[in-house]
């Protein structure tokens, strides 16, 4: 018999959770609050900021939010630490802070250790945070330990402590764990908020059960909370995956009738489903309506055409697309040059493959491991064995 577990009338049937799709979303990351784009203006940047971080003619003050390494930050901590009297929490708040945005998150969980050891007075922004830190660490159980805690303070959790801890548990595929555990603060009488149910859908979907996500969007501000565009994006993003082009298409049009604007994260999910169904003609009208509504694509939205049409064979066509993503000051990546290797690989012309290597190693765009894999594969189908073992 299947365990069920209700939130606000959502079922959702144990013995399926446990069949979790590892998938990697194309146009989407692995959470539905990151992403990333890069652009010919951004890559040429990464010079000059690197020059300016290394001529620093300034001192760096305790009151600075941001550092330029871990080592930076662990050194300011410890003059924090030793200074008479000590700067207040909040300091030592903003450079906790500035260790998660570096993601480091032992370093920061080590910061906290040493504050309680100092007896510095931690606040609920404190605990919060090194909640955080256990979560991105796969420790939840211990951001629970740090909970029961947070009650012997006399703190009062709020909804970012519960949504940090929900946040845990979905990415640990522990989604029935993270819904029951909406339902006991919404007893409690703490209210969900949008990133909470964001959340929630996010772990549904990301366990395959789309449906049940799908569900939890539609009852939303029947609860009292409106849906973003990332609670549509995520299950948009979620149905293509699933296949299910149509039913993403009617959540797309739902999002814009309720006056929730699309972004360049919920274009490129509907790409993504677009290209794998082979619907190429609403790829290019989707592509155009995107443009007309002053949102511009990103090097994630030219990949997924790119390499739709190079799993094709058609090159020619991929390459259109490359110019079209130049032509609008957007540098091709590791990711653009993979694909068109594929497709060149697809129609057996190596020499080709060969050449746009060297193009991408003198564009210094550095290879990965699928760059050479592309090769080693392409020169294996062609019985070009000793071309593939000096690669590999």
């Amino acid at each position: 018999m299947a365990r069920k577990i209700i939130l606000n009338n959502c079922t959702i049937h144990r013995n399926n959770c446990s069949r979790f799709h590892w998938r990697r979303k194309a146009g989407m990351t692995e959470s539905p609050y990151s992403s990333s784009s890069t652009s010919a203006s951004a890559s040429s940047a990464a010079p000059l900021s690197s020059y300016f971080a290394s001529n620093r003619t300034s001192p760096r003050t305790s009151n600075s939010a941001s550092f330029a390494s871990v080592d930076d930050a662990l050194d300011s901590f410890n003059r924090m630490l030793h200074m008479n009297p000590r700067p207040s929490i909040l300091q030592f708040n903003r450079l906790v802070s500035s260790l998660l945005r570096m993601n480091a998150f032992q370093a920061a969980s080590d910061v906290f250790k040493q504050m309680e050891l100092a007896g510095l007075p931690l606040s609920i922004y404190s605990v919060n945070m090194l909640i955080d830190c256990f979560c991105k660490l796969g420790s939840v159980g211990f951001g629970f330990s740090v909970l029961s805690k947070t009650f012997k303070l006399g703190f009062q959790p709020d909804v970012v402590t519960f949504s940090t801890l929900m946040d845990g548990l979905c990415k640990v595929g522990k989604v029935v764990e993270a819904v029951r555990l909406a339902d006991k603060i919404r007893i409690l009488g703490c209210p969900l908020n949008v990133v909470t149910y964001n959340t929630i859908i996010w772990g549904l979907c990301r366990a395959g059960q789309t449906s049940i996500g799908l569900e939890l969007l539609g009852k939303m501000e029947e609860f009292g909370c409106e849906p973003d565009v990332v609670s549509y994006s995520t299950v948009i993003d979620s149905l293509c995956k699933d296949g299910m082009v149509s039913k993403a298409l009617d959540m797309f049009l739902e999002m814009k009738d309720k006056d929730i604007l699309p972004n360049v994260v919920s274009y490129n999910c509907l790409i993504s489903g677009l290209c794998i169904s082979s619907q190429r003609n609403e790829v290019m009208k989707l592509l155009n309506e995107m443009m007309a509504n002053k949102i511009m694509p990103n090097v994630a939205t030219f990949n997924l055409m790119i390499n739709a049409y190079c799993k094709k064979g058609d090159v020619l066509e991929a390459k259109a697309i490359v110019k079209m993503m130049i032509e609008r000051g957007l540098l091709p990546d590791v990711i653009t040059y993979n694909s068109l290797m594929d497709g060149y690989c697809l129609r057996n012309e190596l020499d080709k493959v060969e050449q746009l290597f060297d193009f991408m190693v003198n564009m210094r765009c550095k290879p990965d491991v699928y760059s050479y894999s592309v090769m080693i594969h392409g020169y294996c189908n062609a019985q070009r064995m000793d071309k593939a073992e000096r690669i590999s």
